[in-house]
């Protein structure tokens, strides 16, 4: 019973499903409505052609609709739902006479239409019979719901159907998930394009093809929500070979009726590489990639599970940039040189602007180079193919380089300059453009800075020849997205700059600044630490003199690298105790000698503290740490030294090396417990507290004082790097008879980072004596949310200041637009809601031109 009961549902299934195209419009006459009342329940109903019956259904029955002998005209008949959804269709099911075996899927009504054929009314009668034959809540899965019953389908054929009570299969994991309800399809391949749709169906679905055999299936690939949450997945198929789609759902919960489509297309001509069209500079090319199929590319160029269609160009020795940043879906990009037979990959792009791709090629005359339009993962759609040729700046290739000196502000555009191979190790340019600048050392140390300004860019430094680079330094992100390198010169050498940018090319700013080494490079010039301070860089290489050995290196392994020498003398006992904190992180180590009667360099023994830690970040000693020396696995902090009156004007000598060679500032943070350091520090009078703070847009300066006789009045001088000063104000001294005296300053224009600031004391012949250097850090902050967003920007400052023009650029760094008399940078709105979607610089101005904010904002109006 149970198997008659499958191949009549089969059966009425398959009936429908072969004639789908041919069902009748929901538009007939209402004649009566029936409602069955169980298994068994068997009715006849005299009605015209061109009239429908209303049978109220119960999920899980079976239902029979039929005209078989019981009239003279040629019927058809056609079920909807109560709203009007195709559910099954028959003609001929029995000579000239049609019928309908339907298992419900679910309780409601269905109207059961009788036409004449062609969909016509009849002026005569017929009879249809309506029976029940299962009791409701009966769940027979549908006939094809294995793999070994998979229904044929073929090119042109819409079939509809329910996965409501089918059971999930074993399925292999790379094409969906073996939990989902689902039913099976099979169809033979012909060399074309085949494209099985489920859009327009009525729930969250997922088709998947397979080949092999249904004990053994193969993945060939899948699709969820390629239409709204609807599926659709195309493949180049053989012929004579035997596919699988399997129809299933999102999640395990994911059922419900669907159509499913079967259309075949013949491949476009460029669907391989051996088609590629020939395109040319200046040229737009729309095209779809589904239209193609996946193939296989050089491993590392790009992916092979998604469709994809192949262009060819010409090369002409300029820059060739090509674009996919206005299309409509998640794409990938890649150029290739060689032959369609063995291809080699120049470069790849996935999300350059947005979730789109932009690749740049330096050309030669005579090389063909291939274009590949792909999409991430399986994604494919409509696309925009834009080509441009520029041609390259002289400064483009390394043997080009422009020669630059110390104290050099270079701006350049990196938009229409080629990628550039280097050496592994000194950051990464094998799909940016690239410009190139060369300076002689002078035996100072170098630095190259873009920071402020534009795009994300890297720096890197070598020396050799533009065919034989060896790496000296490299930097990316120094400073936000852009770039610092700073390096040890020789004097005579020539230093080869390249400036590109990760991800991104567009307009830069280059700074070329050389600055003496420290004083205290070398342990005879040991500088004394006696306060909290801030340093403006590390050492100098190893200095003039060689001073770490194996007999007192102690942990320092490398010896000096970046070695800067000090030295401190506690007054009373205690605990050393103290933080070197590095900004931006870098490797700095140390290590302590002592206690000494006297200064002895270089040491004679091995360090009493070590620490030669590989991390990032701050190192010093503390009360959390228990050993006395580490090495590169440590944790950066080693154990505090205790003093005892025996050690009391006692010198301890330490050295502090930058493992990083980054030449990057560090503040000198005492944490000491009970220990007075000594100070050589000698002033005209009692300097009591020198003192500072950031109160958001400006700086307050404090200091007091005591014994005042010998002065006359400060000095307060200001610096951006701890070594060149510049006079701020003159403050007179109060010189009373108080004990103590307070002041003030409030800085309302602080430099944007590190201000450092020092006191001048000048005594009654006007000579000036300086405090210690204490440092502030002002952090002006600007930048535009939601981000991303729709187009429409608030400001988020600390800052009262007024933003007169902004300029926006454009990810290649060109300007798009300027915006006028903008407002307060504290409550103004930026409405940019009328440029297309994409990645945006944004660049602030005062009323003097002069920039006081950059930031970037991504414009996403589908979100």
């Amino acid at each position: 019973m149970k198997t008659l009961r499958f191949c009549l549902i089969w059966l009425g299934f398959f009936a429908g499903f072969i004639q789908a195209n041919a069902q009748c419009a929901n538009d007939n006459t209402l004649n009566t409505t029936i409602s069955p009342t169980g298994a068994g329940f068997s009715q006849i109903v005299a009605l015209p052609g061109g009239t429908f019956v209303v049978v109220n259904v119960c999920a899980g029955a079976t239902y029979v609709f039929s005209t078989c002998s019981n009239t003279a005209f040629d019927t058809q008949i056609t079920m909807y739902d109560a709203s009007g959804n195709y559910l099954a269709y028959n003609d001929d099911g029995c000579g000239l006479q049609s019928t309908i075996t339907w298992l419900a899927p679910f309780s409601g009504a269905v109207n059961v239409l009788v036409d004449r054929f062609s969909c016509t009314t009849s002026p005569g009668n017929t009879s249809l019979t309506i029976q029940q034959t299962t009791a409701c809540g009966t769940s027979l899965p549908p006939a094809n719901d294995p793999c070994s019953g998979a229904i044929p389908i073929s090119c042109g054929q819409s079939i509809n159907g329910t996965t409501i009570n089918a059971s999930s299969e074993a399925v292999d994991a790379i094409c969906g998930s073996a939990a989902t309800p689902s039913v099976w399809y099979t169809t033979t391949g012909n060399g074309q394009i085949i494209t099985a749709s489920l859009c327009g169906s009525s729930y969250d679905t997922r088709v998947e093809v397979y080949t092999g055999s249904c004990g053994a299936l193969s993945c060939l690939g899948s699709n969820e929500d390629f239409c709204g949450i609807q599926s659709q997945y195309s493949f180049a198929s053989s012929p004579s070979t035997i596919y699988y789609i399997r129809v299933t759902g999102f999640s395990s919960t994911s059922s419900g009726a669907f159509t499913l489509s079967l259309t075949c297309t013949a491949p476009p001509l460029n669907d391989n590489c051996t088609g590629a069209i020939t395109v040319s500079c200046g040229q737009s090319i729309t095209g779809n990639s589904a239209l193609g199929t996946p193939e296989t590319v050089p491993v590392g160029c790009g992916n092979t599970t998604a469709p994809s269609l192949w262009y060819q160009f010409a090369g002409n020795g300029q820059i060739l940039t090509a674009s996919l940043c206005n299309s409509t879906y998640d794409t990938q990009l890649q150029i290739f040189t060689g032959n369609c037979g063995a291809l080699s990959c120049a470069g790849t792009s996935d999300d350059y602007c947005g979730v789109q791709s932009q690749l740049q090629q330096s050309t030669q005359v005579g090389t063909t180079y291939y274009i590949r339009v792909s999409g991430f993962s399986t994604s494919a759609g409509n696309f925009q193919l834009d080509l441009s040729c520029a041609s390259p700046p002289a400064n483009d290739p390394c043997s080009g380089a422009i020669p630059i000196v110390c104290g050099s502000t270079i701006s350049g555009n990196t938009s229409a300059a080629s990628p550039d191979l280097i050496p592994a190790g000194c950051g990464v340019y094998t799909t940016e453009g690239t410009l190139w600048y060369s300076i002689v050392g002078t035996g100072s140390p170098m630095t190259a800075s873009t920071c402020g300004l534009f795009y994300n860019t890297q720096i890197s430094v070598y020396t050799g020849g533009c065919n034989s680079l060896t790496c000296v330094n490299t930097n990316d992100n120094a400073c936000g997205l852009q770039s610092v390198v700073t390096w040890t010169s020789t004097p005579g050498t020539t230093y080869y700059m390249m400036v590109g940018g990760s991800g991104e090319s567009g307009n830069f700013t280059m700074n070329l600044t050389c600055n003496a080494p420290p004083s205290n490079t070398d342990c005879s010039s040991a500088s004394q630490l006696c306060a909290d301070t801030q340093f403006g860089s590390s050492g100098f290489g190893t200095g003039n003199v060689v001073d770490l050995t194996a007999t007192n290196e102690g942990c320092l392994a490398s010896g000096e690298r970046q070695t800067i020498w000090y030295y401190f003398q506690p007054t009373t006992v205690g605990q050393i105790i103290f933080n070197v904190n590095p900004t931006p992180p870098v490797d700095y180590d140390f290590a302590i000698w002592g206690p000494m009667s006297a200064l002895s360099c270089p040491p004679s023994a091995p360090p009493i503290r070590c620490s030669y830690s590989g991390i990032y970040g701050g190192t010093g000693l503390s009360t959390t740490a228990a050993d006395i020396t580490e090495g590169a696995a440590g944790d950066s902090y080693v154990s505090p030294i205790t003093v005892t009156a025996a050690d009391l004007n006692k010198f301890y000598l330490m050295a502090l090396d930058n493992f990083t060679i980054s030449y990057t500032p560090f503040v000198f943070d005492w944490q000491n417990q009970g220990v007075v350091l000594a100070c050589a520090l000698v002033l005209p009078i009692d300097l009591l507290s020198f003192s500072g703070i950031n109160l958001g847009a400006t700086n307050r300066l404090s200091w007091s004082t005591a014994a005042e006789q010998a002065g006359r009045h400060f000095i307060i001088e200001k610096s951006a790097d701890n070594e060149v000063f510049q006079f701020c104000t003159k403050v007179l001294m109060q010189s009373t008879a108080l004990p103590q005296h307070e002041y003030q300053w409030i800085d309302e224009q602080p430099y944007s980072g590190v201000n450092y600031y020092r006191l001048g004391i000048a005594d009654q012949s006007n000579q000036v004596h300086y405090s210690q250097t204490i440092a502030i850090e002002y952090a002006r902050t600007f930048h535009l949310y939601p981000n991303p967003g729709n187009g429409i920007f608030q400001f988020h400052s600390n800052d009262q200041e007024h933003i007169e023009t902004v300029r926006i650029f454009n990810s290649l760094g060109q300007i798009v637009t300027s915006l006028f008399h903008v407002g307060n940078a504290s409550n103004t709105t930026l409405d940019l809601s009328f440029l297309n979607d994409g990645v945006y610089q944004i660049r602030g101005e005062d009323n003097q031109g002069s920039i006081i904010f950059i930031d970037k904002v991504l414009i996403s109006k589908s979100d």
